[in-house]
C-alpha cells in the first residue's frame, strides 16, 4: 500500500461531528462531484476512482440526510466552513479526493490537484494553518504542492492522520540522521585526503632537501621533523609533535615544516638557475 493510500485510509476512518461531516461531503462534492437538474430531481454523481471517496460520500449522505439529495446540498450550500475544525475536515476530504503523496523514504511532496474554481479556496484554507502552498499549472488542470517536510507534517496533522504523521516524522529522522552521518562520512575523507595532500608535499621537500644538499643541512629542531616525517608520512602534525625532544604543539610542527618548505624552495630555486 503506498504511503498517500495510508493516508487517505486514515481520513477515511476518521469521525467527526456533523457540521465536520457536511464540510467533508462538501469538499467531496467541489473536488469531483456532478450536480445535475433533471425533473425537479437533483442527482449528483461522483466522478473518483477512489473507492474510499464514494464509501465515504455514502455513508454520510446515509447517516446524516437519509439519503435525500436535496437536503444534503443544501445543507452544503448553507455549510460556512469557517470553525477550525471544519477546515480541517474540508482539506482532509479533498486530500482524500484529489491529493497524492510521496514516499517520504524517497522525497517530500504533497499535492492536491483542485478544480480551477476551488484552487483559491484551497489555497486560502491552506495558507490559514500557515502553510505556504506553490501553484503549478498542469494541462488544463491546477494544483498546489509542498515540499517541505516541516509544512507536510503539519498537513498530516490537520488532517488528523496521525498514524502516517507519525511514519513520516520516523522517516524525516532516519533520512536526517542518514545525512549527518553522510556530512560526516565526506567531511572526514575530505579531510584525510587534504592531510595526504600535504603530506605528500612535506615529504616532496624533505626527500628535495636531501638530494640537493643533505638533512645535515638543516639545524637540529628541522632535521627532528623532517626525519619523524619521512619515517612516517601519514602521521598527523598533533603526533609528529608528541614524538619530539621536547614536545611541541601542531602549530609549532607546522610552523617547522613552512620553513623546510621555504629552504626546498631556494635549493630548488638554486639548482634550476645553475
Amino acid at each position: 500500500m503506498s504511503f498517500s493510500l495510508k493516508v487517505k485510509k486514515e481520513i477515511f476512518e476518521s469521525q467527526g461531528p456533523r457540521h465536520c461531516k457536511i464540510a467533508e461531503i462538501s469538499a467531496i462534492i467541489d473536488m469531483c462531484g456532478i450536480v445535475s437538474h433533471h425533473d425537479g430531481r437533483v442527482p449528483i454523481s461522483i466522478k473518483s476512482e477512489n473507492t474510499l471517496v464514494n464509501n465515504k460520500f455514502f455513508q454520510i449522505l446515509q447517516e446524516n440526510f437519509n439519503k435525500d439529495y436535496a437536503n444534503m446540498l443544501l445543507a452544503c450550500k448553507s455549510a460556512n466552513i469557517k470553525s477550525e475544525c471544519c477546515k480541517r475536515a474540508y482539506i482532509g476530504a479533498a486530500f482524500m479526493c484529489v491529493g497524492t503523496m510521496a514516499d517520504p523514504k524517497k522525497a517530500y511532496h504533497l499535492e492536491i490537484i483542485a478544480p480551477p474554481k476551488h484552487i483559491d479556496e484551497m489555497r486560502r484554507l491552506l495558507i490559514f494553518f500557515g502553510l505556504s502552498p506553490k501553484i503549478h499549472s498542469r494541462k488544463s488542470s491546477q494544483l498546489l504542492y509542498l515540499k517541505e517536510a516541516e509544512q507536510i507534517a503539519t498537513v498530516l496533522n490537520i488532517m488528523g492522520a496521525h498514524v502516517a504523521l507519525m511514519e513520516f516524522e520516523n522517516c524525516r529522522v532516519d533520512k536526517d540522521v542518514n545525512n549527518d552521518i553522510n556530512r560526516v562520512s565526506n567531511a572526514a575523507a575530505a579531510n584525510e585526503d587534504k592531510m595526504i595532500k600535504a603530506s605528500a608535499k612535506h615529504v616532496t621537500d624533505i626527500l628535495d632537501i636531501q638530494k640537493l644538499a643533505g638533512l645535515g643541512t638543516l639545524s637540529d629542531s628541522l632535521s627532528q621533523v623532517a626525519q619523524i616525517r619521512l619515517d612516517n608520512p601519514l602521521l598527523s602534525l598533533e603526533n609528529i609533535g608528541k614524538m619530539l625532544e621536547p614536545p611541541i604543539s601542531k602549530s609549532g610542527v607546522n610552523h617547522r615544516l613552512k620553513k623546510i618548505a621555504k629552504i626546498a624552495d631556494k635549493y630548488r630555486t638554486e639548482a634550476y638557475n645553475d
